[in-house]
């Protein structure tokens, strides 16, 4: 099913005697069709982007807070501290930096997650600002480079310009997609490495040259060294050799001196930070979760992209599949492409990071790809009819079609309040030199330290606490967890005693009610002369919004130093001197 491009095909030109005679190809040619597919890609580039970007003010993105993903709010702060430690000039230690930092904003998560998205999103800051608006269209920007990539991909295979935009746009679309990059998270620009890596491997496959394997090693190291779930890439190469038969190629230097190359780069830091990332596993390992995530992703597969492209995607893996196995008939790209589907798959099934859709992001490329490839497996079939980039694009067209009819639809972010709070407490010149506390049953806390570290002016700025960290313990997937104290005495003991001068309550329901959260709420009640209730801000969800009060009866600024007891940092106890600001 592959239409050969215009590259491929020889120039023939009239020899002395008037006959037309077959020729080398021109490389001016093939040069001028490099030149029209980069421009193609680039304007594809623009119109994903643009389209990305309206789709992000669609569902309210640069209007609402980020952190209701649990880790969004960690990588936006981790991007500030790295390109805080950039901007003044390394000032210390990147430990003692971070713990600096971590004391003013606690959601600090570089060694739970690598550092290349944190350097990436750092110097973009320095670019073009640091606001939570800059990075999300750094966002938007990684997930238009992906649908770029997709359309020239499909212009490579089919040359149909058509049926790569339908195919970029399919992916723009998807919910899953659109949710992603309305927020700060790491997995689209994963995905963008594993797609590259991909394609340099499928290259390798085909042409054995040693820059396309160096390609292939720098990708992955990247891909590694952005979030741990990089590592599937290590599943690439071993699946597309079986499915090739290309086994000479395990003779090949180049790929076992790029492997300890990649293994020098990566295992340091991830036995650096094993302490870290294990905690994080929310299932035990077993065939009993394999069996439950195997389930888990094949049904969210097919809610992600919707039965007739699942379809479509299976009927485009067997014909490729089945002759691979019996008989290694099968090129490079499709080859890696295949496994970078089984490899993101594999990892998920038995590695027990937990279940979400949004690992499936790596693999919807791929998916796509089949899709295509599948839609013109049934048409040359059934019709009889042979492959061309005008049937290319009108399957595209009709795919995307569906797609919109069926699987779209834009999942708008909601306000909790936590914007117009930070604001709030910005700009009283009462609260500053005072420590926050800021209490939730459900994600409260890490909009609030995000809010306020994009208003601190210099940063770091404000000290916030976590009342989840400091009034109570559990490990980093909120498990185990423990209440520090049994009394509204006990917790007003400790909060006068540092002073904490302003509380930040949200109302927002958790999935359960925390013992912590409770005390302070009946706190409130039995100290009314000590706490003055100061501002409610409203959220959209009915019955959710944030109180903020503040201390009274006492200087509420701390005049000597203090420590907090905090777990799954990179200590527990961190010590904060005053004056704060």
């Amino acid at each position: 099913m592959i239409i050969r491009p215009a590259a491929a095909l020889h120039v023939a030109e009239p020899g002395v005697d008037g006959v037309i005679q077959p020729s080398v190809p021109r490389r001016a040619s093939f040069s001028r069709i490099q030149a029209r597919t980069l421009v193609l890609c680039c304007i594809a580039f623009a119109l994903f982007f643009s389209a990305t970007f309206l789709l992000q003010q669609s569902a309210h993105a640069y209007r609402t807070e980020i952190g209701a993903e649990f880790d969004d709010a960690s990588h936006y702060v981790t991007g500030l501290m790295v390109r805080g430690y950039i901007a003044q000039g390394f000032p210390s230690s990147p430990t003692a930096f971070a713990q600096s930092y971590y004391a003013h904003y606690p959601k600090v998560g570089l060694g739970h997650w690598p550092p290349v998205f944190y350097v990436a999103e750092a110097l973009w800051m320095l670019m073009f600002g640091d606001s939570i608006a800059s990075v999300l269209v750094l966002m938007a920007v990684i997930t238009a480079l992906i649908a770029a990539t997709i359309f020239y991909l499909v212009m490579e295979e089919w040359q149909a310009p058509l049926a790569g935009l339908a195919c970029g746009a399919i992916f723009l679309f998807l919910p899953v997609v659109q949710q992603y990059t309305s927020t700060v998270m790491v997995d689209t620009g994963l995905a963008l490495l594993v797609l590259w890596a991909a394609v340099r491997w499928g290259r390798f496959l085909d042409s054995g040259r040693a820059r396309d394997i160096i390609w292939f090693g720098a990708l992955a190291s990247l891909a590694v060294l952005t979030k741990g779930d990089g590592v599937e890439l290590i599943l690439l190469p071993p699946i597309s050799i079986i499915l090739t038969r290309r086994f000479a190629i395990l003779r090949n230097r180049a790929l076992w001196l790029t492997a300890a190359g990649s293994g020098f780069v990566c295992l340091p830091w991830m036995l650096l930070t094993r302490q870290f990332v294990t905690p994080g596993f929310q299932y035990p390992w077993g065939l009993a979760y394999a069996a439950r995530a195997a389930q888990f992703f094949g049904i969210h597969l097919l809610t992600t992209i919707g039965l007739v492209l699942t379809l479509l995607f299976l009927a485009g893996l067997a014909p490729k599949l089945v002759p691979a196995l019996r008989f290694g008939g099968i090129n490079g790209r499709w080859a890696s492409l295949i496994s970078v589907v089984f490899a993101v798959l594999i990892l998920h099934c038995f590695v027990p990071s937990g279940l979400n859709d949004r690992y499936l992001i790596a693999a919807i490329p791929a998916v796509l790809l089949f899709a295509i490839s599948g839609g013109l497996t049934l048409i040359t079939v059934v019709a009889r009819r042979n492959p061309t980039p005008r049937l290319a694009d009108a399957v595209a067209l009709v795919l995307l079609t569906l797609i919109l009819a069926t699987v779209f639809y834009i999942p708008r972010k909601q306000s909790y309040g936590f914007r117009k709070a930070a604001a709030s407490l910005e700009n009283n010149p009462l609260y500053r030199n005072q420590v926050i506390l800021c209490a939730s049953e459900a994600f409260g806390e890490g909009m609030l330290i995000t809010e306020m570290a994009a208003r601190d002016r210099p940063r770091p700025g404000h000290v916030i606490l976590r009342a989840g960290r400091v009034l109570a313990s559990s490990d980093w997937n909120n498990r185990h967890y423990r209440s520090r104290f049994s009394s509204p005495q006990a917790v007003m003991a400790y909060l006068t005693a540092i002073p904490v001068g302003v509380l930040v309550l949200d109302r927002t329901r958790g999935p359960q009610p925390l013992e912590h959260y409770q005390l302070l709420r009946r706190m409130i009640r039995d100290y009314p002369n000590s706490w003055e209730h100061v501002a409610t801000f409203p959220a959209e969800r009915p019955g959710a919004g944030v109180d903020i009060y503040h201390l009274t009866g006492q200087d509420p600024v701390p005049h000597r130093p203090f420590e907090i007891e905090v777990q799954g940092t990179y200590r527990n106890t961190i010590r904060i001197a005053p004056p704060i600001r």
